[in-house]
């Protein structure tokens, strides 16, 4: 007898493949993976994990699949699924990126129904009870409903993204074993977050220890909302983005250029922002994205409230500015793997993450060899475009909110464009999209005006907008929401027609802060990714390593005698390298730091992968100064004793100018107003160095000199130098100089001087050997060091977000 119940089609665009029959009694499982590792169904591309999925027949004789753990994901009939019993003309594909190929199923008779009621029958009559459920349930397959239920046949189950836990949640923000619930003996059951990056919350908050749970709480990872007797839910399916009498006022309140914004946008749409210039547009966006919070009002995603649960939701938004967030002198893969990097849990295999990036730029038609080893400032505005909303894709964000993205394209290239964003939707992505340009609205949902004044004038279909204002084309629309008053007008009549249900769901939840993330791994990273930055920019790179063999060789030309000026032109010459180093490195990328901010970026790994990249290259260009000046300058009698004692005050000195830099880019905030302010830093340090002229004591002009980098740094060379050459007019020959030596730091004669004995003062060996007698010097420099970074990491602060 045939025992066939179901037949499986492997097509390659519409030509089948490969055949297989699947009987009602099969006991094993066919698995689908990439090429060359063994699997029944073996499809090639990168995009297919090693093991991606299995079919099996269950116990009830349906025909199931289940993803295993795959990057790609597995799609039956274009949703996303981890468990699904098949039907009849299903079709199955294995990640978006499929190049043609899926998987059709074919039911063939006796009917699953049929098989599951004698299947049933012979249960009964044979006295077998059901086997209780195995391990590597995932949210959308077996019954995972009653999870009090598992724990009566063990005591504890662990949850996370491994396919080896009990309750498995597929996502690369979660980490493989991420918490741990228990049941104990006096029937009491509590939760554990297992030290996982993104964190285990109940009822909102975050847990960081064991905690009680009952039947009632409700458990949250990921994405997922879960109880211990109700099945797990993806709270992305919910409304997207909930906006609840939005206001935005500036000017200390005297402005407002957002009123009373309230609309509602399903999951999966894609939406456009429209109006005319300065009407609160991209205000809008950073509202509902939290970049820059309304004033007054509620922003809920998903359900919860944006800006009071932040560091839970931002990580299921995607925010692309209108400026690029990826560094234009790194390669598209390097780009995307440093950002994986820093945003994925810290447990996510190489694989995962080749994996991933894969899928991300398949998805936006640029997973191209040539492409992807591209540097990204070589790249097209499409293509770099494209690469900045890959780096959001990563983390699968739910919402993905794009400011004026066609901006910079061409018309053929917007096309190409706005389908790509157009395919995000269909895969569950929300997208909310600020333009200007009218043919933008062919490819969107739903479209949303704004007017001058920041008044919402219309939200709905993008067909019906025309007949709202009624006006024959787009044009006319922009006209009539021109002024405040036609805003105030048309803002009225859309209530009128279009009331926004005043019953808005607000939790009554406040997420707890996410613990902060691994400042080693952060700094790691950060670093890595900021010396590829600066060595692939290789003409720049070559300019500031040039600047002091250059300047030393002139002073060198210019020197004979190891004079005062020369000690001084090697403090300047420090202050120099380190400010010019560091004055346009975080106002270059500003940008991409607020969003990696908004993400999860820590201040501290960021300043800290700043100073450590800058120090080595300070570091290169102090050794090639100091030996230049070392082996040119003096005779005989005086010249320059103690090269790493030299060394070592240059090198402080370069790395104090450098924290000096970073506060200056972390103040302007633009990259032209760096060039403004450099001048207002270093001419002080010349003037107020007291080797030009004498400062006087007791004036503000002293106490202004204890602020200078300059005026302590040429005191310390004095001290490693101890003596030095100074000249005088020959009394008889006043055309001829007399040389004599003399103390540097005497000579020097500051006020408020600390040492005058210069060799016991500092040199390495007394710093080593005899610590009390440390240069009170460079005590005074690391005080303004500390003052310096104080007011780095402040500024640093001032440019959060919420």
């Amino acid at each position: 007898m045939d025992t066939r119940f179901a037949r499986l089609l492997l097509y390659k665009d519409q030509q089948v493949l490969r055949r297989l029959a699947v009987k009602a009694d099969f006991k094993g499982s066919i698995t689908i993976g990439r090429q060359g590792f063994g699997a029944v169904i073996d499809l090639p591309g990168s995009y297919i994990s090693r093991k991606h999925a299995e079919i099996v027949v269950t116990d009830n004789a349906e025909l199931m699949i289940r993803d295993l753990g795959s990057t790609g994901g597995t799609f039956v009939n274009s949703t996303r699924i981890e468990e699904a019993i098949l039907r009849n003309a299903d079709e199955i594909v294995f990640s978006t990126a499929n190049d043609g190929y899926k998987l059709v199923v074919e039911l063939l008779l006796p009917s699953p129904t049929d098989a599951k009621q004698a299947t049933d029958k012979r249960q009964e009559g044979s006295g077998v009870v059901k086997p209780p459920m195995p391990k590597g349930m995932t949210v959308s397959g077996r019954d995972t409903s009653d999870i009090a239920k598992l724990l009566e046949n063990k005591s504890e189950i662990t949850i996370g993204r491994s396919q080896e836990a009990d309750i498995c949640l597929p996502q690369l923000t979660i980490t493989r074993q991420h918490a741990v619930i228990k049941k104990y003996p006096n029937g009491k059951y509590t939760i554990t977050d297992l030290d996982s990056r993104n964190g285990t919350f109940v009822n909102g908050k975050r847990i960081a220890q064991e905690t009680d749970i009952t039947p009632n709480d409700d458990i949250f990872i990921g994405s997922y909302k879960f109880r211990l007797t109700k099945p797990a839910e993806d709270i992305r399916r919910k409304n997207a983005i909930i906006a609840d009498a939005l206001n935005r006022k500036v000017n200390n309140g005297k402005t407002t250029i957002l009123h009373d914004i309230k609309f509602r946008i399903p999951s999966q749409e894609f939406v456009a922002v429209m109006g005319p210039s300065g009407c609160g547009k991209s205000t809008l966006l950073k509202a509902l994205n939290g970049d820059a919070p309304a004033t007054t009002g509620k922003v809920l995603i998903h359900g919860f409230d944006l800006y009071e649960n932040y560091d839970y939701l931002k990580r299921m938004i995607g925010y692309v500015p209108q400026d690029d967030i990826v560094h234009r002198e790194l390669n598209v893969e390097n780009s995307l793997y440093y950002a994986a990097k820093l945003r994925l849990s810290g447990d996510v295999t190489e694989e995962d993450i080749r994996n991933k990036i894969d899928e991300v730029l398949s998805n936006l038609n640029i997973n191209d060899p040539e492409i992807r080893k591209r540097r990204v400032g070589d790249l097209s505005g499409g293509q770099r475009k494209r690469v900045s909303i890959a780096v959001e894709l990563l983390t699968d964000p739910s919402i993905l909110f794009l400011d004026e993205p066609t901006s910079p394209l061409d018309p053929e290239t917007i096309e190409d464009f706005l389908l790509c964003v157009r395919g995000l939707t269909q895969k569950g992505t929300t997208v909310l999209m600020v333009t200007h340009k009218p043919d933008d609205l062919y490819y969107v949902d739903k479209v949303i005006f704004l007017s001058k004044g920041g008044y919402l004038t219309y939200y709905g279909s993008k067909d019906n907008y025309l007949e709202f204002f009624d006006a024959r084309n787009v044009i006319e629309v922009y006209a009539k929401n021109g002024t405040v008053e036609q805003g105030i007008e048309w803002a009225n009549k859309l209530r009128g027609l279009y009331p926004v249900s005043g019953e808005i769901h607000r939790p009554n939840k406040e997420v707890d802060k996410v613990r902060d993330e691994s400042f080693f791994k952060q700094l790691f990273w950060l670093t890595v990714r900021y010396f590829n930055i600066k060595t692939n920019d290789r003409l720049n790179t070559l300019i500031l390593l040039a600047q002091a063999p250059i300047i030393a060789g002139l002073v060198a030309l210019i020197f004979d005698e190891l004079e005062l000026s020369v000690l001084f032109l090697m403090a300047i010459s420090a202050v120099w390298f380190g400010t010019n180093n560091a004055a346009k490195e975080i106002v270059g990328e500003l940008p991409i730091y607020r969003r990696e901010r908004m993400f999860n970026l820590k201040i501290m790994p960021y300043l800290f992968s700043k100073i450590l990249v800058l120090g080595f290259f300070s570091f290169i260009q102090v050794l090639s100064f100091v030996a230049i000046v070392f082996y040119t300058v003096g005779n005989d009698s005086v010249h320059m004793n103690n090269y790493w004692g030299y060394v070592g005050v240059m090198f402080y000195l370069a790395f104090s100018a450098t924290l000096l830099g970073l506060l200056v880019s972390a103040m302007v905030s633009n990259t032209e107003k760096v060039m403004t302010v450099i001048p207002i830093v270093l001419i002080p340090q010349i003037i107020l160095s007291g080797v030009i002229t004498a400062i006087p004591e007791d004036s503000a002009a002293e106490i202004v000199s204890y602020g200078m980098l300059s005026r302590w740094g040429t005191e310390s060379f004095g001290y490693v130098q101890d003596s030095i050459r100074s000249y005088m007019a020959d009394p008889l020959c006043p055309d001829e100089l007399i040389y004599r030596t003399v103390n540097a730091v005497e000579f020097l004669n500051l006020p408020g001087s600390f040492v005058h004995n210069a060799i016991d003062a500092f040199s390495l060996h007394d710093v080593m050997t005899v610590p009390q007698k440390l240069s009170a010097n460079l005590w005074a420099i690391t005080v303004l060091n500390v003052l310096v970074f104080i007011a780095l990491v402040v500024a640093m602060k001032r440019k959060d977000s919420v």
